[in-house]
């Protein structure tokens, strides 16, 4: 499994994250869709390379695919407080 580095790179303009004054760099966090119930949107931890995620919370799933490309549904901040899983809000920056 490889873990999220979470550093921003050019492409994360405008994404959601802290700095991290150890290393004076933006420190990004990144939600997955595990479905599209309340409650279900989580921050990853590690992703592998089979586009598994592993979250904060410990769960481990295949996120579901973007309605339009097909790609692992991802966000840089949930837009409604309900899809936020309240075990991976709490850790969240």
């Amino acid at each position: 499994m490889l873990g999220l580095p979470n550093r921003a790179t050019p492409e994360d303009r405008g994404r959601v994250g802290t700095i991290d004054s150890a290393q004076g760099r933006l420190v990004t966090t990144t939600w997955y869709l595990r479905s599209y119930k309340d409650h279900d949107t989580h921050v990853a931890a590690a992703v592998a390379t089979d586009g598994t995620v592993t979250s904060r919370c410990g769960l481990t799933f295949r996120p579901v695919p973007h309605p339009i490309d097909g790609t692992p549904a991802r966000l840089t901040a949930p837009a409604d407080p309900l899809q936020i899983c309240p075990a991976c809000r709490g850790g969240a920056r």
